[in-house]
């Protein structure tokens, strides 16, 4: 009696997602998708309001038009190179661990076992890029010459292609386990040739031409599709390379994966952070990058001592990932200046996730709490020590951006304002990385007496308030922008709006520093009742 072990493969999964799916409401389910929809199709159109709508400047056309594509190409390239690094850490394939225990190990072909996750990987690839892209199509068709069609069409072509080539590429990797040097000097030869193509303004890489494909009723030509035969050719590589995969490598990324979802479901960053490090295989490094002799004046400083030390054993995966958020913050900030409000939302993600690599000594006093309260020092004290070490810290990361923007957009103007705007963006941004870390054995996830309906508003106060507050950091400028529109000077503006998002700083720091002892009368007066 022989056994089809491709049909006894697709009943069990078959078995699995019946019995998962039968202790969960389909109604639930329904309304979570319903929910889930609406508000991002309202959130959505509401920002595509916040748009202005009057056409950009004849000479940023023209620069698009020449430069735009290759810029593109350079920003793809740097998704390729994060694609490559995460292809030799065993990614971006994660299944579960169930099916790497005994699946990958069974006589079943491994491309039988892999088949299914693998589509589904470049299907959703596909889609979340294309989504992206279609925002992007619609901003530019409000804003530059064309119809919307166009720009629906290059720039939906354009991300799909990307989550294509990225997936394909990581696949590649990973199936033929390539790790250190080799995949250096890849991600490097990729890089490097996009860097030349925006040296020399030609197009001659690849992702340069994806890039004219982006923008295409700028500079997009039918030669420039050429570029998805190459993008194909990549795809079916790489799901032929997949079976190669190291189950090792898997078996981690799966539980990682499965832990990182717990940590998710409990609203648990810290732990998330924890846990995607571990799965970039992203640790300290083993002696300072630069080893300051501390005098001894400092020592009087013990936390601001230590939040250094820290920063100085950052890996250069973090360090080039913060460095290339704050640049993506300042181009950000740039068409912000130039009438895209809409971008002020994005950069505040932005700082609030360099924020998250900032607070990191702080978070590690956070994981420590015994440590802490062994300390001559009031904990609170400490905590807003390490806060304002944060902030320090982000005066350079701030500058970098500044650059940045100054590249793209050429104004002093908006240098100006970005300098006078330092000092509040970087208090509210390390608050706001401060707020989204629980205190491991405190009481700030207490309820403190709110009813039961709004527990849902809560947790998403919680999950929005934070990035909300980094963006808060950032309207300074847009008030700096608004007067040099009327012709005012734009110092002034912007510093009289920072001190009022410094008074909210302030209190962002005082509640970190008071908080428990907030907690602690909350819950007595509880008791009392």
């Amino acid at each position: 009696m022989t056994v089809d072990m491709k049909q006894a493969l697709s009943e069990l999964r078959s078995a699995r997602r019946r019995r998962h799916l039968r202790g969960m409401d389909k109604s639930d389910i329904a309304y979570k998708a319903y929910i889930t929809v609406v508000f991002g199709v309202f959130g959505f159109f509401v920002a595509l309001g916040a748009v202005d709508e009057a056409p950009i400047g004849e000479n940023t056309v023209q620069w698009l038009t020449s430069h735009g594509g290759q810029w593109i190409g350079l920003g793809i390239a740097a998704v390729v190179a994060a694609a490559l690094r995460s292809g030799a850490n065993g990614g971006p394939l994660t299944i579960d661990d169930i099916d790497a225990h005994h699946l990958l190990l069974s006589p079943l072909s491994r491309h039988d076992v892999l088949d299914r996750p693998v589509r589904k990987l470049f299907l959703s690839a596909a889609g979340a890029a294309g989504v992206l892209g279609a925002a992007a199509g619609e901003l530019g068709a409000r804003r530059m010459d064309g119809t919307k069609t166009e720009w629906v069409f290059g720039a939906v072509l354009a991300g799909v292609l990307v989550g294509l080539l990225a997936v394909g590429c990581a696949l590649i990797i990973s199936g033929h386990r390539k790790r250190g040097p080799i995949v250096t000097i890849l991600w490097m030869a990729v890089s490097g040739w996009s860097i030349a193509d925006v040296w020399f303004n030609i197009d001659t890489s690849p992702l340069s031409f994806i890039g004219r494909i982006a923008i295409w009723p700028l500079a997009g030509e039918p030669v420039h599709l050429a570029v998805i035969a190459l993008v194909a050719v990549v795809v079916i590589a790489g799901y032929r390379a997949v079976v190669g995969v190291s189950v090792e490598r898997i078996l981690r990324r799966a539980v990682l994966i499965r832990q990182i979802r717990f940590a998710l479901s409990q609203q648990d960053l810290r732990s998330l952070i924890l846990l995607r490090r571990q799965l970039a295989f992203e640790a300290p490094r083993r002696r300072p990058l630069v080893k300051i002799r501390i005098p001894r004046i400092a020592a009087r400083f013990p936390v601001f001592v230590r939040d250094l030390r820290s920063y100085m054993r950052w890996p250069t995966r973090r360090i080039t990932r913060v460095a290339g958020l704050s640049i993506v913050a300042g181009l950000s900030v740039a068409g912000m200046w130039h009438g895209t409000t809409v971008l002020i939302a994005g950069t505040g993600v932005l700082l609030y996730l360099i924020s998250l690599e900032v607070v990191e000594p702080y978070g590690q006093e956070v994981d420590h709490p015994t440590v802490m309260e062994t300390m001559p020092l009031d904990t609170g004290r400490i905590l807003v020590e390490h806060l304002i070490g944060g902030a320090v810290a982000m005066i350079p990361i701030w500058l970098v951006a500044i650059a940045a923007a100054f590249a793209a957009s050429g104004s002093v103007d908006l240098v100006v304002s970005m300098l006078a705007a330092m000092v509040p963006m970087a208090l509210v941004s390390v608050g706001a990385g401060a707020l989204s870390i629980q205190r491991v054995g405190s009481n700030e996830t207490t309820s403190m007496g709110v009813p039961p309906e709004l527990a849902g508003p809560q947790v998403l106060y919680k999950l929005l308030w934070p990035p909300a507050l980094a963006t808060i950091g950032i309207v300074p400028i847009l008030v700096g922008r608004q007067a040099l529109r009327s012709a005012d000077p734009v110092v002034s503006p912007t510093i009289n709006a920072g001190i009022f998002v410094v008074i909210l700083g302030g209190l962002v720091f005082g509640w970190i520093r008071f908080r428990d002892a907030i907690f602690e009368a909350a819950a007595a007066g509880q008791q009392g009742k």
